[in-house]
């Protein structure tokens, strides 16, 4: 994915530089798992979605699964679901 990434977002004061990444649209919440499933909270959400309104931009999350076959992406997005439907129009 193409954005900027943030080194220790979560304890930052400044705007400019919540969450894991951002990019002109998103802010972005990264997960990686080398387990075969992952755990995605509800303060994971909570504070993705917080990051982003004081940014007045979208909230997303990348998810990394490593160790999949190769004929299975192990990059996958979730977004709020009225952004997804706006997406594919």
């Amino acid at each position: 994915m193409g954005f900027d990434t943030t080194p220790n977002s979560g304890a930052s004061p400044f705007l400019s530089q919540k969450g894991d990444g951002q990019d002109e649209s998103f802010v972005w919440q990264l997960k990686l798992t080398e387990r075969g499933r992952m755990v995605l909270e509800l303060k994971d959400i909570q504070e993705v979605v917080r990051q982003a309104a004081l940014l007045n931009k979208h909230p997303a999350i990348l998810m990394t699964l490593e160790g999949l076959p190769q004929n299975l992406p192990d990059e996958w997005v979730a977004v709020p679901s009225d952004l997804f439907k706006e997406l594919i129009r």
